[in-house]
């Protein structure tokens, strides 16, 4: 058995009484005083909700982004239109990718956004990174953004589409809203038949739009930044017309999990969205998947992209890219799940 992806318990399951590190509290006094609107983003008209994103997180958290040998956009054709892909390839020509969707509530977020989490993990896995522009909530609700995420894996595994990278081994990737869209890709390209991941890295993901975890209403009235109210939005804006019924490969806690390549599951400890991973954790088990569950002590969500302030955050999304690349090295006639039973 790999020890890469042998099954384990949740280890050291998250509690509320995690301590706030002297660094994550600087973040949270420093959010409360950066100049700016302050009103909860549904408040916010849409323009406004992605300019505020966009100049935290292109603006400041991006800041003098470190450098990867190759960084290329590209389009890609897929069920009729074309999705924007950015790729980080930190040895040029490489091969066996990490498919990348980003977080920020099916809504705010992009490629330029999440840009420095995308070549950290480039760098740190030393894999190429394939990061995913999908159509974003509410112009464009489920099934659309998950239905891009789907189709462009598909298109550049099968070779459909020339982006310099041998994909036909790969993993998927994805943080908060894109964890979602991560593991329902997924369970999407297994019920298809499809190409399959050789695993899945899921960080602080939300996995419940019923939000029926605990951690919601006890972190999540705004002193760790994401707010109850903010995802309680977000879902609403995703989900358009499915809200009242949300289907199993959006409220994945209910769906089928079987058969699912080898996962990693991380949930931050002071995330008002870390019961949703615990909760998955416990579903993977139940299905059999293998995974490893780690629970980030005192870091809030987000945090992994957050390296300017918060040496931590890097060190999670280090230890989030060494076990995907593991996952990916091994033989290409070898079956991940195979050799972790």
């Amino acid at each position: 058995m790999s020890p890469v992806n042998r099954p384990r318990e949740p280890d050291a399951l998250p509690r509320d009484g995690d301590e706030v590190p002297a660094a994550v509290a600087e973040i949270l006094r420093f959010m409360r005083e950066r100049p700016g609107d302050k009103r909860p983003i549904a408040e916010l008209s849409l323009e406004a909700a992605r300019a505020r994103t966009r100049d935290l997180w292109h603006g400041f958290w991006n800041e003098h982004p470190p450098a990867v040998a190759v960084v290329r956009d590209a389009r890609v054709k897929t069920g009729g239109r074309a999705v924007n892909v950015r790729v980080y390839d930190p040895q040029s020509g490489g091969d066996r990718p990490v498919f990348y969707f980003a977080g920020g509530g099916f809504v705010v977020g992009d490629l330029d956004t999440h840009d420095g989490i995308a070549r950290r993990l480039a760098l740190f896995s030393g894999r190429p990174v394939i990061s995913v522009e999908y159509r974003r909530a509410p112009e464009h609700p489920y099934p659309a953004p998950l239905e891009d995420c789907v189709g462009t894996v598909d298109s550049i595994v099968a070779g459909a589409v020339d982006v310099g990278i041998d994909a036909r081994v790969f993993s998927i990737a994805g943080d908060s809203a894109g964890a979602n869209l991560a593991l329902a890709t997924a369970v999407r390209l297994r019920d298809r038949g499809g190409p399959m991941p050789r695993s899945l890295a899921l960080m602080f993901g939300c996995f419940d739009p019923g939000m029926n975890g605990g951690s919601l209403e006890r972190l999540g009235s705004g002193q760790y930044l994401l707010t109850a109210r903010d995802m309680r939005w977000y879902w609403q804006q995703y989900l358009g017309l499915a809200a009242s019924s949300p289907p199993p490969d959006v409220a994945l806690l209910n769906a089928n999990l079987s058969g699912l390549p080898a996962t990693f599951v991380a949930a931050t400890g002071l995330d008002p969205l870390r019961d949703d991973s615990v909760a998955l954790a416990a579903r993977l088990k139940a299905h059999r998947v293998p995974h490893l569950f780690r629970h980030w002590r005192g870091m809030i969500h987000g945090c992994v992209g957050m390296g300017r302030m918060l040496n931590q955050g890097d060190h999670y999304l280090a230890e989030t890219a060494i076990w995907l690349a593991d996952t990916l090295q091994l033989p290409l006639d070898d079956d991940v799940n195979r050799m972790a039973q």
